[in-house]
């Protein structure tokens, strides 16, 4: 049916709220469920018996839903959240504020909150509580930086989250009285996901804001008991991934080549095993960054090394970025990630495989977080074009060992990538790098397409002379025609062996090749006599004699030269190689 405000005089509009009657909702509005919200709405707003502050109270609960849409991840919200959502209401409240709060919003006892509850807390007045509050004394609170210490020795096999084994060992460590059935509904309850284990974010979210721990030690003193926090942290690295097998001593002997090794306490597991992980203290604090730049050291056949500062918020976080655009991060030959490494204190890594596409930051918080914001910007710098050239021209585009691409990247600074099996070619980087890679391959196609092989008889016996002592005549031939050249022995006789020289490029410079050639072959010869008795007549006088190659050098350098200026004053003509 129609529903119709008050109609006074032609220029007001008609206050319009279709209904279902002999209409689909979703044809007038949209989804069923939103007709009815917006239905529920008018009929609040407009009913007579509704006060005034019920109306408002609508208003304000679709307003921090909307708002809790636009910063929740998944649904959910943890500590660091709940801030943001309150400065975006207007509440302005510390992290340990919020933290202290999750437990009286959070039903699900899992250090985060979703949408419901955080209404309900929200328009219960419990905002005005977390502003005018104070934090949970200190013995109960942990810095993330600890939370993160405390992860990566609980995580004993290193793959960034904790099982149901390990949450175990972490209940042992803290001396909590939890019987086995405590432990897996503790821990079920946190894997909200179902993923079997616990990410850091779940992990730090619950046990920033539980009571669950009030069976043992203050956090505050746990913690103290695994981490060992001293004054000599500066000088302490946690290590992770050292074979299983290898004694202390050879952890020893292994750093010492960061710095002098003053202690080693190995992380043992339960029943006393190695578990290749361990907290190394030096003697000064410059062999810790030395051992930082052992982090991700290939150790064994498939492992590698992890080395992290202790009690320092040290860890690997994962980025998800393409692995098309992990070139423009990198840069031409390292320089770009080099100058974000050092900028930032961050190491950076990246992995790029069928499971996985990102970028590794590894560092305090801080240093990560710059590091990502560096990475960012030059991210949306970067853009990628997309051109069409045909997947047979590729490999001939990439060059041997991927040449041609490289040197084509290295003078435009773009990253080039041909993609397998179609027709496609992605160019990334800045405008300007982009058009300059762009015109390259064009330039590089048209060559390919204007080329053809051109076979010239040039008997096997000059072959060696035209190749030159470790390739120096046939590169310095290759780099004056701008053709490829290579030579072909054909059969031998007793008067002569046939032989081919066969030159790839356009016309024009197949024909100055063989020009080039001609000439070579007349000059080389005295040249290189000569050459080698000046350098015999010199003997004692010259201060280190000229070596083979380095006489081949100079007589080509000089016959090329010759012949240069004879073609430039005669033409590109060629000059007829006659087989003596």
């Amino acid at each position: 049916g129609l529903r119709m405000g008050e109609e006074g005089g032609g220029e007001k509009k008609k206050n319009v709220v279709l209904g279902p009657g002999l209409f689909s909702p979703d044809i007038q509005l949209g989804p069923e469920e939103k007709w009815k919200k917006s239905q529920e709405s008018e009929e609040v707003l407009n009913a007579p018996a509704v006060k005034a502050k019920d109306a408002k109270m609508l208003v304000e609960k679709n307003k921090v839903e909307g708002l809790f849409d636009d910063v929740a991840e998944r649904g959910k919200l943890d500590a660091r959240g709940v801030v943001t959502l309150l400065e975006s209401l207007g509440v302005r409240t510390s992290e340990e504020g919020a933290s202290g709060a999750l437990g009286e919003m959070s039903k699900a006892g899992t250090g985060f909150v979703s949408k419901e509850d955080f209404t309900e807390w929200y328009l219960a007045g419990g905002a005005s509580k977390v502003a005018e509050s104070s934090p949970l004394p200190t013995e109960k609170r942990l810095s993330k930086d600890e939370c993160e210490s405390l992860f990566q020795l609980v995580d004993v096999n290193g793959d960034s989250t904790i099982d149901s084994s390990e949450f175990s060992l972490f209940a042992d460590k803290l001396e909590l009285e939890w019987d086995e059935a405590k432990r897996a509904a503790v821990f079920a309850r946190l894997d909200t996901e179902g993923a079997g284990a616990l990410n850091f974010d779940q992990f730090f979210a619950w046990y920033s804001t539980t009571d669950d721990l009030n069976s043992g030690p203050s956090l505050k003193e746990a913690t103290k008991s695994i981490l060992d926090p001293k004054k000599g942290d500066e000088r302490r690295i946690f290590v992770r991934g050292f074979p299983t097998k290898a004694p202390e001593a050879a952890v020893s002997r292994f750093f010492a080549r960061c710095g002098d090794v003053e202690h080693v306490r190995m992380l043992n597991l339960e029943d006393g095993q190695n578990s290749g992980r361990m907290i190394i203290t030096f003697e000064d604090e410059d062999a810790v960054e030395n051992a930082m730049e052992m982090h991700r050291f290939r150790i064994g056949k498939r492992g590698y090394l992890e080395t992290y500062r202790v009690n320092r918020g040290d860890k690997e976080e994962y980025k998800e970025v393409k692995k098309e655009m992990h070139g423009a991060l990198i840069g031409i030959r390292g320089s770009v990630v080099q100058n974000m490494q050092k900028e930032t204190g961050a190491k950076i890594f990246f992995e790029a495989s069928k499971y996985r596409e990102v970028m590794i930051l590894k560092g305090t918080a801080q240093e990560r977080e710059k590091a990502w914001l560096m990475a960012q910007e030059i991210l949306a710098g970067n853009l990628c074009d997309t051109h069409t050239v045909s997947s047979k021209m590729h490999g001939r585009l990439i060059g041997s060992g991927g040449r041609v691409k490289v040197t084509m990247q290295e003078q435009s600074g773009a990253h080039i990538v041909y993609k397998k099996e179609t027709d496609e070619c992605l160019v990334y980087g800045t405008e300007e790098a982009r058009l300059a890679a762009w015109q390259l391959i064009k330039e590089k196609m048209w060559a390919m397409e204007h080329t053809s092989e051109t076979r010239y008889a040039v008997e096997s016996k000059y072959h060696g002379m035209l190749t030159g002592k470790q390739g120096v005549t046939v590169k310095a031939l290759q780099e004056s025609a701008g053709a490829q050249v290579r030579f072909v022995t054909g059969k031998m006789t007793k008067e002569h062996s046939t032989g081919e020289m066969v030159v790839r490029g356009t016309p024009q410079q197949c024909e100055r090749a063989y020009a080039l050639a001609n000439i070579l072959v007349r000059e080389l010869p005295p040249l290189l006599s000569e050459l080698r008795e000046e350098d015999i007549a010199l003997g004692a006088l010259r201060s280190l004699p000229l070596s083979a190659r380095q006489v081949w050098k100079l007589a080509v350098e000089k016959a090329v030269k010759c012949a240069e200026e004879e073609l430039g004053e005669a033409g590109e003509g060629g000059l007829e190689v006659k087989a003596s």
